[in-house]
């Protein structure tokens, strides 16, 4: 009897445990995924802004300040981030941007 027992509550811990990593692991790859994606996206609205403002520069004729994807990219993920951790773009972001990005 106190061999069954000893079988059954081990089965149980090691059943426990193992659950308990399982939802860790989950988690961590929700949050890896949940990074990707907006890393994904801030990329692509990136390379769509710096082809705008490439595009309206020839268009009217003019010069035009373009910087490298990485600024853009940054600054749409750093938007994106807080825009899904807080449900809102922080406050003052449009003067935040021009510290922290410059001219952009």
């Amino acid at each position: 009897m106190n061999l069954t027992v000893t079988i059954l509550a081990s089965a149980a811990t090691a059943a426990l445990v193992t659950g308990v990593f399982a939802l860790l692991v989950q988690k961590l790859e929700r949050n890896a995924r949940r990074k990707e994606a907006i890393f994904m996206q801030s990329v692509e609205l990136a390379k769509a802004n710096r082809d705008f403002v490439h595009a309206v520069a020839k268009d009217m004729g003019a010069g035009a300040r373009i910087h490298d994807y990485v600024v853009y990219a940054e600054m749409y993920y750093w938007l994106l981030t807080e825009l899904h951790d807080k449900g809102r773009l922080p406050a003052n972001w449009r003067t935040d941007i021009k510290t922290k990005f410059g001219e952009l």
